[in-house]
């Protein structure tokens, strides 16, 4: 099977035509995700309702959102116009929406993390400097994606062309060492999660109605998480042991972005649902009526 699939291959302009297929889908894709997460950053600045460290560390993971989302005109332009870039000039041209892919996939793991010590330790926990508690935070944030941007940097090649979306701007040896670390931070964020989740039982229950609905929306973020960019890793990786041809690869790297996109979109979509707050700060922020009920909402959520 494998040496069957390591003689599959396509042609440039077979990529070309294939970016071509998609790119109409990755507007829509690029539109709704810009949309979606701008809404969960306007809320954030904008209500006083959501100034906690939890609704912050959200809306700073929707504006990396929103800065990985534009590796979607990126492509679509070099689409259009029918070129291929080295991955050296795909780089430059990708360096901000790389740091924002890479910087949310972490985010999430940390939301969880100040999720729990939240709830297993509210006493320390409201004791805390917010500004210190959260450019801790950030700097974690901008030291790994920091980190692997010089990584990127320093492996950079002029030989192979590439059609210029979000996982081009790499080598291959960056993008092995980008699946593990992924697979790593996805184990993390199960393992916080499941203790995230399971810890409110273990007490018998009660505290914060809105903590526990944020952490309910949370576990579910972390399902589509799972969904979309572990399925994007998954695919990466059989594509990286199954297939040698590098435009086939490229292609099956355009599907990979589809589940990205779902992963960056879904956030807005499962607080509105699954949180009264952020659904009443929506409908406020959008002229509709905010036809939910008063819900108490404590500063240490």
């Amino acid at each position: 099977m494998v040496m069957a699939a390591s003689d599959w291959h396509i042609s440039q302009s077979d990529l070309l035509g294939f970016s071509h297929f998609l790119a109409p889908l990755y507007v829509v894709l690029f539109l709704v995700s810009i949309t979606l997460n701008a809404l969960l950053v306007v809320v954030t600045v904008k209500s006083p309702r959501l100034r906690s460290n939890c609704n912050i560390l959200i809306a700073f993971q929707a504006f990396c959102d929103i800065l990985a989302s534009f590796c979607a005109p990126i492509y679509i332009y070099n689409t259009y116009a029918n070129r291929l870039l080295s991955i050296s000039d795909c780089f430059w041209y990708q360096v901000v929406p790389d740091a924002g892919g890479i910087s949310t996939t972490v985010l999430i793991l940390l939301i969880g993390t100040d999720r729990y010590l939240c709830i297993a330790y509210p006493l320390w926990y409201k004791r805390l400097n917010q500004l210190r508690y959260l450019s801790c935070y950030v700097a974690i944030c901008l030291a790994y994606s920091v980190a692997f941007g010089l990584g990127m940097f320093f492996s950079q090649e002029r030989i192979t062309k590439v059609i210029c979306f979000l996982p081009d701007a790499m080598t291959d040896s960056m993008k092995n060492i980008l699946a593990t670390i992924q697979a790593v931070v996805v184990i993390l964020d199960f393992v916080v999660y499941f203790k995230l989740y399971r810890f409110p039982r273990k007490r018998g229950g009660g505290g914060d109605q809105e903590t526990a609905k944020i952490v309910k929306a949370l576990t579910v973020i972390v399902l589509v998480f799972s969904f979309g960019w572990c399925s994007a890793i998954v695919i990466l990786g059989l594509s990286r042991i199954l297939i040698s041809d590098k435009y086939l690869t490229q292609a099956i790297g355009l599907i990979e972005g589809i589940f990205a996109f779902i992963n960056v979109s879904a956030p807005s979509i499962v607080y509105y649902f699954h949180s009264s707050v952020y659904r009443k700060e929506f409908r406020l922020l959008l002229g509709m009526k905010a036809n939910v009920s008063h819900v108490n909402h404590t500063g240490s959520s």
